[in-house]
C-alpha cells in the first residue's frame, strides 16, 4: 500500500517544434496543464495524516513551471534562438527565452520537469518521488512521462 498525491498546475508557454513537418514548426503557445503524480516512499501513519503538505508539493512544481510561464521554449539548435535572444525593447525587461535540449515537445517538457522535480525533492530531503508527469497542450492531447 502507498499514498499518491497529484498536483495540478497551469501555465502559458510558447514554443516551436523545429523538426516537425506541420503547424507546430511555427511559433505558437499553449495553456499547458501539468499534473504531477507524487508517490510516498513510506506509508503515512494515521496519526500524522499526511506525508507531504499539498502547499509544499504545489510550491515545488510552481517554482519550476513559473520559470517557463509566459516564456518561449526553443530547441538549442533552433536558429530563432539567437535571433529572439537579441531582441530587446526599450523600457522592458529581457524576454524569457529558454534553450531546450531537443525540441520542446510535451513529451520532452514532461521528462525535463520530472528530472528537475526529482532533484528538488532530493535536495529538500522529502520522502516522496515523482511517478508520472502529465503535460496537456490542449484539452484533447496529453503526454505522460513515467520515469
Amino acid at each position: 500500500m502507498s499514498h499518491e498525491l497529484i498536483v495540478h498546475y497551469e501555465a502559458d508557454i510558447g514554443h516551436r517544434v523545429m523538426h516537425h513537418n506541420g503547424k507546430c514548426a511555427n511559433l505558437h503557445g499553449h495553456r499547458y496543464v501539468f499534473k504531477v503524480h507524487f508517490k510516498m516512499t513510506r506509508v503515512v501513519p494515521r496519526e500524522e495524516g499526511m506525508l507531504l503538505d499539498f502547499g509544499v508539493a504545489k510550491s515545488i512544481v510552481k517554482n519550476i513551471v513559473d520559470e517557463w510561464d509566459h516564456g518561449l521554449l526553443l530547441n538549442e539548435q533552433d536558429p530563432l534562438l539567437t535571433l529572439m535572444r537579441g531582441v530587446n525593447f526599450p523600457g522592458q525587461k529581457q524576454e524569457k527565452i529558454f534553450a531546450w535540449e531537443g525540441d520542446p515537445t510535451a513529451e520532452n517538457i514532461g521528462r525535463d520537469l520530472e528530472q528537475e522535480l526529482t532533484l528538488q525533492l532530493k535536495l529538500a530531503h522529502l520522502p516522496v518521488e515523482v511517478v508520472a508527469v502529465e503535460v496537456a497542450e490542449t484539452p484533447t492531447y496529453t503526454a505522460t512521462w513515467t520515469p
